[in-house]
């Protein structure tokens, strides 16, 4: 087919005359119309060479002088109001390109409150101009203002307003989104109105536009339903027409160090697009280009020409553009290449032939000095005219071919569907789909025969999501399944935290404090040292990981921001102060300091809440205790000290007159630092230094030990104000009267008010130890750090986890108001199933009310002893159980809440005593529980069984029951058996399931219960549940559950299932298993971005025991995914709903407002999420907390889940082979489309040294890429993509072939089946069609077809050749599967002929002589080839990868891993050096 060439409308004389602005796309002048008429006569005759990429097609017809400022609004809630001037300086021209300037870099954003609903954005004309196209940046719909609208027109009345379409109005909207929007045919307006819809949910509910550009005429984009290919990087090339921004800095590239050589003519970066049927276009714009030239050529090869397999002539240049721009940092930077005339093509390719000339310095080393190149998006524009948008709706590029065997099934309305396959023995093989939305009536799901047991954990380890293909076998089958409607997650209220919202919000309002520790410190502002004269309260915590570890108030308790880190990472404000001396820095609001690892780290916060260091100080070596040389003395504990376990512990500062004051209490000694210059300027020795502060005349008072001592001249010696009545000192603040505020832990936990002349005046809160019962709001837990506000109010940071407070007392010493929370890193949180008013986090009770949305401390039934230390921190009472052979009775397990990834290696027991808690039980591993490792407890241990041995070596189980009611471990409580013990959990009968027990999964049944409540196990009598049992691969898994239908489920699958998969079993045997590739924290920072329905990645813990929501659905259980989302299971493992998302694909909960009854669906809950858990309450309601915010969220719709009756499945013989074929003709649909690749197999003169370096192959060496599939890891990974290619030459009579991978032990094989060397590991892999006269789309292997398989066996070179057919074969070899057997003429082992070398990191060569290969290749002709490779484990072959035939999957099947296929081939064109 040749291109089409229609000429364009002539172009009115008065549009060449009228101003022209000088830029890159219009520089034009009268000559065109002449030229243009040359062209046309060109054109008609078939000989045209176009030379200019510039089009008056695409010129805007809007000049900034149209633009009405006045006009410039938005709209939301209601209510229209200007732009504010910071938002867009410019006014209109901020957004819009104008023919004479174009837009700021920002863009604007509009709408900028908390409420959720529309917001609009007006750009209006001071006269009417005709618009048929917009191409837009940012996520908003847009509309014009009617004619007969009156000026500007209502934003918020939708009769003013026609609407724009777009060819995907189903698409959701983003501000990444590249949108081209069309209006009718002859729309003129005054006015454009977008329009963002704010979700509750939305992170972010401003709308923003990044840029638009107007056009005249009505065109549509066509980009979208095409196909994308690329020379580099052929798998990010779906990123150039995904009309997606791809967050700036992930477009398509040439790769992380571009090209071998520049980009220029002669080495150019080239990239395809291909329709299903030929296209009308006019042009292209280009968006986020980083290249400076282009050329554009149109496909004029005949119809069943395949695009990938056209010959250069096939090809027309049509358009050529040398001034590219990426117009960065903007965010519409558009570069359009106009066609002199329409074209019609089935295809179009961009040869980038120039490197970027950019000097932006955010771009000059990703440029590569001309090698580096990238595009961020397509846009082809065909023209409309007067057509519907609809008209340019294009077929599919290919019609998809089923696989062979139907399961057919019918639904009486829309549902999501889960189905599985399972054998006659009941034992799942195919997981067939996941929650997928049907619509009503008749459905069928294709299947292809396979199972999908395998795993390939090396793949996952590149972010790749591979199952090995593996037929089953001929038989019967049975399908099941089950259906529900969508389901509802709806925020109801968040619990123990004081912010507004709970959790952490984009304006930095939101959440309160830090989850990593409590609060210690405390700094008040006066308003005369503020911006706007308001007073402020700055609050810190030692260490934050998530929320603020420093933050500021208003004196009402309103936030108004916040900051994790201050002055290095992991610290927030140990300490505060204010110098409030006359010499001030007048611009520091207060000043920040803590200590980690030694540093010393000052820093100021000044009025406009910016941070400016003033010291980082080394101050010596003081590594964690962990990291600390092995034999290394601990330092005695300062108790309640942050950091007390270190040598440098700061305790105090306190500023006056540009001078800071730091206590540093083991040292003995306060430092004086200098604002102005960070130095040091004196030392002052004391004892055992804490809490600082001056007085108003500006004398230093500093808490020595348990005295109050005051510093008058610097030299002179200290004078001791208060020399009694103080336990444990902490810190100090005086009022307007000078009155002394001390907080004083000890035995008081108080903060004491003494005059200036030392006399107790008073005390704050109610004297007494922290300890457990009734909460009582009046008494304060490790008071630490004090503030004294302009009102005289005095704020209390108590140092405590139990709760975590911030207490304001009045004056007269009133408690006036208590601030608390947050839940720790991860957040958690139980609802009680019989009372949903009861809520318990971490040893604490809140009362919810429901109505209101608020929450009440009411009792501190737990506080950690030594005795419940462990790694994660200690053992708690969360998860409330309910036996019914204790009714009326509650008891707590930790089993759900202390191991944030896996099962716990122990389960406690408490018993609920009232105000709070008895410990009376145990069961789990002896290692991890340290008391059962000393001296008192060896006689428990089992003969030869050493209680300070390697746990591995010396394994031990123990069960502990509270005999004495003393709620502490004696050695005659305590049975101890020598056997590994692993993941244990705590059911609602007090029944605890180990899910390794060894190699067992087993139930330990409480025997009898005795008078205190405490139950007793037997461990010498388990119930054996499943023998098969297995380890978890990564940090996630080992847990088990069982359920009264005879179910167990196993977080890690029971053999013979892989334990890359979540598991079932029923009546001891293994029936169920689910992929989970990446199983776990540690494993799913390498995961792939969920890329199907169902798709499980990082799960780790179980949110809970069982639901039981109604309908058909059973037992449901529920597993945290570290993604930010969680999946429910059926017990009989049927896949029922992903809730929440995974952090790559949507926001994190971020919301700015907390709406209660906002859906929540949509979200991600973030990675790292570790406590959630999950609720059913006596009313069937389900909740879960979500975790990190400890919110609730009820979650709807569980009900509705129905199950699909069991429907016989037969697979014959004839299916298999249908299957077989299935995957060979999709690959040759695939190739029909695209073609299958042509590669240059140069013949050199030189020949390379093969040993594995590939330096010496030439740069312009061809390169067939093999496979660049994965994700390069999202956290704490090396992990990256594949990166596999190969290359081929010829020297003399030798053929040497490279191959450039990621995989140092690629060839792995144990090469056990020896004609077999494609079934045990990892290979290279030729194949190759010798003779021409072969038909190129042979069926079947013909005289002269080959395969080379290349491989090491025990360090040793195994090189087999294949050859399918050899005239004259009387014995044939037989590869044979159950269902059919294939045969090659020969196999001949060809190890001594040839020579394989490495280097080591995953470069190989081989060198072969052609004679082996009986080829005789020849100058400029073109033979049938492929390049590949095989991966495995060594034993076992899981992956077979090629240049072209991708046709490959299947791995367990020995026919399909033998056969050659050569009409899937690609081509070797034999071309001169």
């Amino acid at each position: 087919m040749a291109i089409s060439f229609s000429p364009l409308a002539p172009t009115p004389l008065q549009s060449i005359m009228s101003e022209i602005p000088v830029s890159r796309f219009h520089r034009w002048s009268i000559a065109f119309v002449s030229l243009q008429a040359m062209l046309i006569c060109l054109l008609s005759l078939g000989q045209v060479e176009v030379h200019s990429a510039e089009s008056t097609a695409f010129a805007t017809p809007i000049h900034s002088t149209q633009l009405d400022r006045d006009a410039f609004t938005q709209w939301a809630e209601g209510r229209e109001s200007a732009i504010p001037m910071e938002a867009a300086k410019n006014g209109p021209s901020d957004i819009l390109w104008t023919s004479d300037k174009r837009p700021d870099w920002r863009g604007v954003q509009f709408g900028t409150n908390r409420a959720p609903g529309p917001r609009h954005l007006r750009i209006a004309f001071t006269e009417s101009i005709g618009i048929g196209t917009l191409l837009v940046r940012g996520g908003a719909t847009l509309s014009v203002l009617k004619p007969d609208a009156p000026y500007p027109g209502d934003l918020g009345n939708e009769t003013h307003w026609q609407s724009a379409d777009r060819l995907s109005p189903e698409r959701p909207h983003s501000r990444e989104d590249y949108d081209v929007w069309t209006l009718p045919a002859d729309t003129k307006t005054r006015a454009i109105r977008f329009t963002h819809v704010a979700e509750a949910a939305d992170q972010n509910p401003a709308g923003w536009l990044g840029g638009a550009w107007v056009l005249s005429d009505r065109f549509a984009n066509l980009a979208p339903q095409s196909i994308l290919t690329a020379t580099a990087r052929p798998e990010a090339a779906e990123r150039l027409n995904d009309q997606s921004n791809n967050r700036q800095w992930h477009p398509w590239d040439n790769g992380e160090s571009g090209a071998a050589l520049r980009v220029s003519p002669d080495h150019p970066e080239i990239i395809t697009m291909v329709w299903p049927r030929a296209v009308k276009l006019e042009g292209l714009c280009l968006l986020w280009a980083e290249f400076s030239t282009v050329e554009v050529d149109a496909f004029a090869g005949s119809p069943e020409t395949a695009i990938r397999s056209a010959a250069e002539t096939d090809w027309r240049k049509v358009a050529a553009s040398d001034t590219i721009d990426p117009y960065y940092p903007m965010g519409l930077g558009a570069n359009w290449i106009g066609f002199d005339q329409e074209i019609e093509t089935r295809a179009i390719r961009l040869r980038i032939t120039g490197g970027s000339t950019a000097t932006h310095s955010h771009l000059v080393n990703k440029i590569k000095d001309g090698r580096g190149v990238w595009l961020g998006e397509i846009v082809a524009l065909t023209s409309l005219h007067t057509a519907p948008l609809t008209s340019v709706d294009l077929p599919a590029i290919r019609e998809e071919i089923p696989p062979p065997i139907p399961v057919k099934f019918t639904l009486a309305e829309p549902s999501v569907v889960t189905l599985v396959i399972e054998d006659e023995q009941g034992r799942r093989v195919r997981n067939l789909v996941s929650e997928t939305e049907f619509p009503a009536g008749e459905n069928v799901v294709w299947w292809d025969g396979s199972d999908d047991l395998l795993r390939d954990p090396e793949a996952a380890q590149h972010g790749l999501y591979h199952l090995p293909t593996r037929f089953v076998s001929p038989g019967t089958y049975t399908v099941r399944g089950l259906t529900r409607k969508p389901l509802e997650l709806t925020y109801e209220q968040s619990v123990y935290s004081a912010g507004h919202p709970a959790w952490e919000t984009a304006d930095k309002t939101g959440c309160w404090m830090t989850n990593y520790t409590p609060p210690t410190s405390i700094a008040c502002v006066p308003g005369r040292r503020t911006r706007d004269g308001q007073p402020l309260v700055f609050m810190g915590a030692f260490v934050a990981e998530g929320g603020h570890g420093l933050q500021w108030l208003a004196e009402d308790g309103t936030k108004i921001g916040g900051q994790g880190w201050v002055g290095g990472n992991w610290t927030g404000a140990t300490t505060l102060t204010v110098d409030l001396g006359p010499r001030a820095v007048a611009d520091h609001l207060c000043y920040i300091a803590s200590i980690w690892e030694g540093e010393l780290r000052i820093t100021a916060k000044s009025r406009d809440f910016q941070d400016k260091p003033i010291l980082k100080l080394q101050l010596g070596d003081d590594p964690r205790p962990d990291k600390r040389p092995r034999g290394t003395q601990p330092l005695p504990r300062l108790v309640n000290f942050d950091g007390g376990d270190r040598k440098f512990v700061l305790a105090g500062i306190a500023a006056h007159d540009g001078v800071i004051a730091c206590s540093l209490i083991r040292q003995n000694e306060i430092r004086f630092i200098e604002t102005a210059s960070g130095k040091t300027i004196r030392t002052q020795s004391i004892e055992n230094p804490r809490g600082l502060a001056y007085d108003q005349q500006g004398r230093l008072l500093a808490l020595s030990g348990t005295k109050l001592v005051r510093f008058g001249k610097q030299d002179s010696p200290a004078e001791t104000i208060i020399a009694t009545g103080l336990d444990d000192p902490r810190h100090i603040a005086l009022d307007d009267e000078a009155n002394y505020y001390i907080s004083d832990q000890g035995h008081s936990h108080q903060v004491k008010v003494f005059s200036p002349d030392g006399r107790l005046l008073r005390t704050l809160g109610k004297s007494g130890e922290p300890k457990t019962g009734l909460y009582d709001p009046l008494h304060m837990n490790h008071p630490n750090g004090l503030g004294i506000d302009s009102q005289g109010r005095l704020w209390v940071a108590e140092n405590d986890f139990h709760p975590k407070r911030v207490s304001l007392w009045s004056p007269q010493s009133e408690l006036l108001r208590a601030f608390y929370g947050p839940g720790e890193y991860g957040g958690g949180g139980v609802l009680d199933p019989h009372d949903k008013t009861r809520f318990f986090y971490k040893g604490q009770e809140f009362h919810l009310n429901w109505q209101s949305g608020t929450d009440t401390l009411v009792r501190v039934f737990y506080r950690p002893s030594p005795l419940m230390e462990a790694h994660y921190g200690p053992y708690s009472p969360d998860t409330p159980l309910y036996p019914d052979a204790r009714r009326g009775e509650r008891y707590f397990t930790s089993c759900f809440t202390h191991n944030p990834t896996n099962g716990d290696g122990v389960s406690f027991v408490w018993r609920d005593a009232g105000a709070t808690v008895d410990l009376v039980a145990a069961v789990g591993n002896a290692h991890a529980w340290p008391i059962l490792k000393t001296e008192p407890f060896d006689e428990c241990w089992p003969e030869g069984a050493d209680p300070q041995g390697d746990e591995n070596r010396n394994p031990a189980a123990f069960a502990w029951s509270d005999a004495n009611g003393d709620g502490l471990p004696q050695p005659s409580e305590v049975q101890i058996s020598q056997i590994s013990c692993s993941g244990v959990t705590t059911q609602s009968d007090l029944s605890m399931v180990v899910a390794r027990w060894g190699n067992q999964t087993v139930q330990f049944f409480p025997v009898k219960f005795n008078e205190h409540g405490a139950p007793l196990y037997d461990l010498a009598a388990p119930q054996v549940l499943l023998t098969g049992s297995q380890r978890p691969q990564s940090s996630g898994g080992d847990q088990a559950l069982t359920e009264p239908g005879g179910w167990t489920i196993h977080t890690v699958a029971p053999a013979p299932f892989s334990p890359y998969g979540l598991g079932g079993s029923l009546g001891g045997q293994a029936r169920w298993t689910y992929p989970n590739v990446w199983p776990g924290l540690h494993a799913s920072h390498e995961a792939a971005i969920p890329g199907q329905p169902g798709m499980v990645i990082g799960t780790t813990r179980l949110l809970g025991g069982w639901i039981r929501p109604g309908g058909d659905a059973g037992s449901i259980f529920a597993i945290n995914g570290n993604m930010g989302n969680m999946y429910l299971f059926t017990a009989d493992g049927l896949f029922v709903a992903t809730l929440f998302h995974d952090i790559r694909l949507r926001p994190n909960w971020a919301m700015p407002q907390a709406v209660r009854g906002m859906d929540v669906s949509n979200v991600s809950l973030h990675d790292e999420n570790f406590w959630p858990s999950i609720t059913q309450t006596v009313d069937g309601k389900i909740f879960v907390v979500d975790g990190g915010r400890v919110s609730l969220v009820r979650v709807s719709g569980l009900d509705s889940i129905r199950r699909i009756s069991a429907q016989p499945l037969t697979v014959t013989t004839d299916d298999l082979a249908k299957a077989r074929e299935w995957f060979v003709q999709t690959e040759a649909t695939r190739q029909a489309v695209l073609g299958s690749g042509t590669l240059k197999v140069t013949l050199r003169s030189t020949a390379p040294q093969v040993d594995g370096r590939l330096e010496d192959w030439s740069p312009t060496t061809d390169w067939a890429p093999i496979d660049r599939r994965g994700t390069k890891a999202n956290f704490n990974s090396d992990s990256r993509p594949y990166d596999a290619s190969a290359a081929v030459t010829i020297v003399g009579d030798q053929l040497f072939a490279a191959w450039r991978t990621n995989e140092k032990d690629l060839l792995t094989n144990s090469g056990e089946t020896p004609q077999a060397l494609f079934k045990t590991g990892g290979a290279l892999d030729i194949m190759l069609g010798t003779d021409l006269a072969a038909k190129a789309d042979r069926a079947e292997p013909a005289p002269g077809d080959l395969r080379l398989l290349v491989t090491q066996v025990k360090g040793k070179t195994r090189a087999l050749l294949y050859r399918a057919s050899v005239p004259g074969t009387q014995q044939p070899v037989a590869f044979s599967s159950p269902w059919r057997t294939i045969y090659l003429d020969s196999v001949q082992d060809v190890s001594d002929k040839l020579k394989l070398a490495s280097d080591g990191s995953g470069n190989y060569e081989v060198q072969v002589p052609l004679s082996v290969l009986e080829w005789q290749p020849t100058l400029g002709e073109t033979y049938h080839a492929d390049l590949g490779v095989l991966r495995g484990n060594g034993g076992q072959t899981n992956q077979r990868v090629y240049w072209s035939n991708k046709a490959t999957a299947i791995t367990a099947d020995v026919p399909s891993e033998a056969e050659l296929t050569p009409k899937l081939w690609g081509r070797w064109e034999v071309v001169g050096e």
